[in-house]
C-alpha cells in the first residue's frame, strides 16, 4: 500500500493495562489530528471548488391551528433548496390531509403549505434554506 498510516507508537499486549490504555489514547489522538482533520480540510476545499460558497439558515416555524400555510423569513438572497422536517405529533394528521410543501420562494421568504388545515396547537416544523 502506497498510503498506508504509520502510527507514532506500537501497542504493546503484555504490557500493564494502564500503558495499554494511554497507547491506544495517544494512536488515536494521531489518527484524528494527522489523518481526519487533514481528509476533512481536503474534502471541504474540493466541495469550495465544485459548488463556490454556499450559505446555510435554519429556524423553525409552526402553521397555526386552523392555517393551512405559514410564510418564513429568512436573509439568504434567493434559495437553492428548502427542507422542512416536521417536529411534533400532529404531523400524523397531515400526513393523511394531503402532506406538506413549500411554495413561493423568495430571496427573502418561502411558504410552507399543508394539504388540510392544521390541528390544534398547530403544526411545527424546523426548517433550513441553502443558497450558493
Amino acid at each position: 500500500m502506497a498510503n498506508q498510516t504509520t502510527l507514532p507508537q506500537r501497542p504493546t499486549k503484555k504490557g500493564p493495562v494502564d500503558q495499554q490504555v494511554w497507547t491506544t489514547w495517544t494512536m488515536l489522538m494521531y489518527f484524528i489530528n494527522a489523518i481526519y482533520d487533514a481528509q476533512i480540510a481536503s474534502i471541504l476545499s474540493q466541495i469550495a471548488a465544485i459548488g463556490g460558497t454556499s450559505t446555510v439558515q435554519a429556524g423553525s416555524a409552526t402553521v397555526a391551528a386552523g392555517n393551512t400555510t405559514v410564510t418564513v423569513s429568512h436573509s439568504l438572497g434567493a434559495p437553492n433548496a428548502v427542507a422542512l422536517t416536521p417536529t411534533n405529533a400532529n404531523v400524523g394528521i397531515v400526513w393523511g390531509g394531503g402532506g406538506y410543501w413549500v411554495t413561493g420562494k423568495t430571496n427573502t421568504s418561502f411558504v410552507i403549505n399543508l394539504g388540510v388545515a392544521a390541528p390544534a396547537g398547530g403544526v411545527t416544523f424546523d426548517w433550513m434554506v441553502k443558497t450558493t
